[in-house]
């Protein structure tokens, strides 16, 4: 193999030196606390915990559904990004994929002894806390880096609350 020799050579191997020093360094630095992790880089959540939050659903303790889960609920999620693997879609500690998975507490709310959906109870959810951006919340409003869920989306979400949340 050989070295380019001579002015020219010196002056191309300093750049080519500097520009991967340059790109090592922002391989290093430009990561930060505030990205959301990867599911591969996270514990999965405990799955054989149970959760005095998940509650079994009886139709006959609730007004009839106008509201559906599939239907209404779930693209809401995904339309603001609740549901994607970077929030509450992957392995994180609070999921929102599932009506279980909305329904159980996720560490924020198991600190307030609340659940992330009391069904029937909108004021007492934290993801209606969270959503609202209630000062009771830890950490910022949902959805974070996105701009606030409509009123709209957020009647449908408490009103399917108030039907007792169904798996429908």
């Amino acid at each position: 193999m050989s070295v380019a020799c001579g002015r020219h050579g010196i002056v191309l191997m300093k750049s080519l030196s500097l520009v991967s020093l340059f790109l090592l360094s922002f391989l290093l630095f430009a990561c930060d606390d505030d990205e959301p992790a990867k599911p591969s880089d996270q514990e999965p959540p405990d799955t054989t915990k149970v959760s005095p939050c998940v509650t079994n659903f009886d139709p006959t303790d609730w007004p009839a559904a106008t509201i559906s889960f599939k239907e209404d609920i779930k693209p809401l999620l995904r339309t603001n990004g609740c549901s994607s693997i970077y929030c509450h879609g992957g392995a994180h500690a609070y999921n929102m994929l599932t009506v279980e998975q909305i329904l159980d507490a996720g560490p924020q709310a198991e600190a307030l002894g609340m659940c992330g959906v009391e069904r029937g109870n909108p004021d007492n959810s934290y993801t209606i806390w969270k959503i609202e951006g209630r000062p009771e919340i830890s950490d910022e409003r949902m959805p974070r880096f996105r701009d606030p869920i409509s009123a709209e989306d957020l009647a449908l979400l408490r009103t399917w609350i108030e039907q007792g949340a169904p798996d429908n």
